[in-house]
């Protein structure tokens, strides 16, 4: 009998449509390719920030003080949840006190997210399609820029927003995509998703808050649309009831404090700026999901299509967006890609077995395979820019050594022959200070450098800007009573307490935001005049110590 030529695609249609996933392929694949873009990461021998370098030191302090035993929100404040820094801090466990932490803690975010990715698609999608989820969901989080940020823009600033989307992410594949009959012998195993979906809300709750409040709401109307939740009822509530109760347990009440104060002082972005915002910075984004709106409604008027699909991806889009109305990043929409694989799912059932359905499929799936060649580009980009030749400063003392950040100068701007004399008058004049991430860099090693000079006395440092990381740089006992990240937004904790346990104050000639820097001394002025003489000033800093402290 002659062979009948194959199709062309027709092996790709098998891949896309029909095929089971195989849970050690997938796992190898995936894993090999992971492996890869973790070597592009880890690999160089200093850790390139060209942004927001504060942000990262802001991370780095929120876990150096777990690693000395603080306990948040009650040692120091954040509305953030304690996961926002724990990986850091076990990094610190693997790889010492340096900036060498924050690769470790992305290195283990995306090892836990690679488990709960792979768990949640391999009952759901054929082989490409599930790998292109995994590979998603991780870089994510792998990537060393911020979330909708340029290839090239490294930062390891906000990394636990990025770990908020991924675990979103997966959450929702769960909530909304329904797992595929097995064939016999093999059975359904329901408890598998939803031990991953209670894992995730709980793990966003302590990462941070709006993150948990949209998975409520996901699951809540899982509950409503979604036939597989709704086979499980009870169990499912089960989850979003015990969540709930836990959040609200007296032993997280110190962590709704600081939420609730955040809130009260402004931190909660409304109105409408924020959609603006959205709307111009996302347009794209949005104009893609949009079209998939109509697509999943068009299928469900051509009864081709049942009603929850369109509505899934309604619940879906508003969850990106109520989320990306609470972050402080520019654009990028992650959840929505969700929506993506729910309208594939849909398509490959229409779809089975005619010509051509598999490059349709794949089609479907063209933004988030961009999105995994942007983040693979990204990875490449950050390997070179960190080789022989490059232009950074690369700090080779405290445990900032290993830092890189780019030598060029942005034209910072700063008035520092600022007059002193508040002590007196407690006025302090702004100005416009653009501070470029060296020259940052710079003046806090020149602040290291006056407590290492020989007979200052040890204590508690406190900084006057955005961030206070000289406790990790200069590897001491972080003082207790601070509000981590200080901002206008957020409450100020009372002078007594803040000051308690610090014998030092720096106030920056060079801040990385002078309006938060004048409010800090307005509002702490009376009583650093009371308690804190000047003791010195260099070309950056002013220098205050209690009276005990050796001048």
């Amino acid at each position: 009998m002659k062979r009948q030529p194959r199709r062309p695609g027709a092996r790709l249609a098998a891949v896309l449509v029909y095929d089971d996933t195989s849970p050690l392929f997938l796992a190898l694949l995936a894993g090999a390719i992971l492996a890869g873009q973790a070597w592009l990461l880890a690999a160089p021998d200093s850790v390139l920030s060209r942004l927001m370098t504060w942000d990262l030191l802001f991370n780095l302090e929120g876990a150096w003080r777990l690693l000395a035993g603080q306990v948040p929100h009650a040692d120091f404040h954040d509305p953030l949840g304690s996961l926002a820094f724990w990986p850091t801090a076990l990094g610190f466990r693997l790889v010492g006190p340096g900036v060498f932490a924050v690769i470790a803690g992305k290195l283990i975010v995306t090892a836990v997210l690679f488990a709960a990715a792979t768990l949640a698609v391999l009952p759901r999608l054929p082989l490409l399609p599930a790998l292109v989820f995994v590979l998603f969901v991780c870089d994510l989080v792998l990537i060393p820029t911020n979330t909708g940020s340029l290839i090239d823009h490294f930062a390891f600033a906000m990394s636990y927003n990025a770990a908020g989307w991924a675990g979103l992410s997966v959450l929702s594949l769960i909530l909304f995509l329904p797992p595929r009959p097995f064939p016999p012998p093999r059975r359904d195993r329901p408890w598998g998703d939803i031990v991953t979906g209670a894992a995730l809300i709980v793990a966003l709750y302590y990462l941070k808050i709006t993150y948990f409040l949209v998975a409520l709401a996901a699951l809540a109307a899982a509950l409503v649309l979604s036939a597989h939740i709704r086979a499980r009822r009870a169990a499912w509530a089960g989850v979003g009831v015990l969540a709930a109760a836990h959040a609200v347990a007296p032993y997280n009440w110190a962590y709704l404090a600081d939420i609730a104060a955040a809130v009260q002082t402004g931190a909660v972005r409304s109105g409408g700026h924020a959609i603006v915002l959205l709307a111009s910075a996302n347009a794209t984004e949005l104009a893609l999901y949009g079209a998939v709106l109509l697509a999943g409604v068009a299928l469900w008027r051509a009864r081709t299509a049942p009603g929850y699909l369109p509505a899934a991806i309604a619940v879906l889009i508003g969850c990106a967006v109520l989320v990306f109305s609470q972050n402080a990043q520019l654009r990028g929409l992650p959840l929505g890609c969700i929506a993506l694989f729910l309208l594939y799912d849909q398509l490959r059932r229409i779809l089975a077995g005619r010509p051509g359905a598999g490059w349709a499929l794949l089609a479907v799936l063209a933004y988030p395979i961009a999105s995994v060649g942007s983040a693979s580009f990204s990875l490449a980009a950050y390997f070179d820019a960190i080789g022989p030749g490059a232009a950074n400063l690369v700090v080779d003392r405290t445990n900032l050594r290993g830092l890189a950040v780019p030598l060029a100068q942005d034209g910072a701007v700063a008035n520092r022959e600022k007059d002193y004399s508040w002590l007196r008058d407690l006025r302090w004049v702004g100005g416009d200070v653009r501070v470029s991430q060296a020259e940052y860099v710079r003046t806090l090693l020149e602040a290291a450098a006056l407590f290492e000079a020989p007979g200052r006395r040890a204590g508690g440092i406190m900084l006057l800007d955005q961030v206070n990381p000289m406790a990790f740089i200069l590897g001491r006992p972080p003082p207790r009573g601070v509000t981590l990240w200080m901002d206008t937004e957020f409450p100020w904790q009372p002078a007594r307490r803040c000051f308690a346990e610090v014998e030092h104050v720096l106030i920056p000639k060079l801040s990385t935001y002078a309006e938060l820097t004048e409010s800090a001394l307005a509002h702490y002025g009376p009583y650093l005049a009371a308690h804190f003489p000047v003791r010195t000033e260099t070309a950056n800093w002013v220098l205050l110590s209690r009276p005990a402290a050796p001048p």
